[in-house]
């Protein structure tokens, strides 16, 4: 039986992308395409994985690594082998070191008492999570999207509520105030909304060395 393989094979003299390229290319705004690479590469063997990689990652490869670094991300999540998996994560502390801000974004409005958070935490591609949580007092009240399209930043903010009045905060300063509303929602006696439950690792410890 021929073992599945998944090939990039590169012709520097053609003008279109080969068909791997293009899926590549399909993977950051294509939910679909994302999935499917992703499982593809997961199914294949460890040595086409790794010279998959070589072919991404390498110096001669005439490849702009941070243009393929949501592939990069897509890989790492179903990378089994520890030493490929370093060798991916690597790569990704490689771009995020010559990157430029990122796309995460926070808004805040109102106070203690009543207002709210709104969070657009980038996930890859033109993928980004968004929640909106809105507080009175110990009622609370939360709105969530996932796998959305993150290049609106505008609609975005119209599809969770956030309202105009809301002004653009730190995202440190918004996880803060949402996790203190969030403390005194569970003080209260009540659970926690489950559109929140999937943001959980925003309020989670960093590690220290």
């Amino acid at each position: 039986m021929t073992k599945k393989r998944l090939e990039l094979v590169r012709d520097r003299s053609a003008k279109a992308h080969t068909p791997f390229e293009a899926l590549l290319h399909a993977a950051t705004h294509d939910p679909s395409a994302a999935s499917g690479l992703a499982l593809a590469y997961g199914d294949m063997v460890l040595e086409a994985r790794s010279k998959l990689l070589d072919e991404i990652t390498g110096d001669d490869a005439g490849v702009d690594l941070g243009e393929h670094a949501d592939v990069l991300l897509l890989f790492l999540g179903v990378e089994e082998d520890p030493a490929i998996a370093q060798r991916i994560a690597d790569a990704l502390l490689s771009v995020a070191s010559q990157a430029g801000p990122g796309r995460d974004a926070a808004f805040g409005w109102g106070d203690r008492a009543s207002g709210g958070v709104g969070i657009v935490r980038h996930l890859h591609g033109e993928f980004a999570d968004a929640l909106r949580v809105t507080w009175t007092g110990e009622s609370l009240d939360a709105e969530s999207l996932f796998m959305t399209d993150a290049a609106d930043l505008d609609r975005l903010r119209k599809r969770t509520s956030i309202p105009p009045v809301a002004q653009q905060v730190p995202f440190e300063l918004a996880v803060d105030a949402l996790a203190e509303a969030l403390w005194r929602h569970r003080r209260s006696g009540r659970q926690m909304p489950p559109e929140v439950r999937p943001f959980a690792e925003l309020f989670s410890l960093p590690r220290r060395p």
